[in-house]
């Protein structure tokens, strides 16, 4: 039978009949929700206890590197790539940390603040339009502390702040990046 009911989570009407001794006909959306509750708080813990240290100090050194590679080059476009990487780089780390890492750097600065607003469009750093602010709003299993949201931001700033590899210095830029 269907019945009108105000229960929270799907299992809650088993765990009801189960204190009535109601008979259940276990259905599939019960195992599945079953099943993604239990893969959720896996993966959050994943996350917590090794993807965010991990991340938080590749990013690290990957910006001490990039930062030292853009003081010590003579290379004209080198530094130009080195600059651009650390730019780019610096955002990351600072959206993992949620502390600007680069407080001399107003690119930096800028991004960060549209990022953590989540609102706007269009990047110039990045030189596009495609990007779009609201996407970095946590969702989700990232909303359950303030280290998955950071998270959930850099990763998606990572995963979606294009390098423009047409052109050699958005090439040069990313060889850059790769070989750090």
């Amino acid at each position: 039978a269907i019945v009108p009911a105000r229960h929270e989570q799907l299992f809650h009407v088993y765990d009801n009949n189960h204190y009535e001794y109601i008979p259940n006909f276990i259905t599939t959306d019960i195992y599945l929700q079953v099943l993604y509750k239990h893969f959720s708080s896996v993966l959050q813990k994943v996350e917590e206890d090794k993807f965010i240290p991990l991340l938080t100090e590749l990013l690290k050194n990957l910006y001490n590197e990039s930062s030292s590679l853009s003081t010590t080059t003579k290379d004209p476009e080198l530094l130009e790539a080195a600059q651009f990487a650390t730019t780019y780089l610096g955002i990351s780390y600072s959206l993992i940390t949620n502390k600007i890492q680069a407080p001399n750097d107003p690119v930096v600065k800028k991004e960060f603040q549209k990022i953590i607003s989540a609102q706007g469009k269009g990047s110039e750093f990045l030189k596009s339009d495609l990007i779009l602010y609201s996407q970095f709003k946590p969702r989700g299993n990232y909303t359950k502390s303030k280290e998955l949201e950071n998270y959930f931001r850099c990763v998606k700033w990572l995963n979606t702040a294009p390098i423009n590899i047409q052109e050699d210095k958005g090439l040069l830029s990313a060889i850059v990046i790769a070989s750090m």
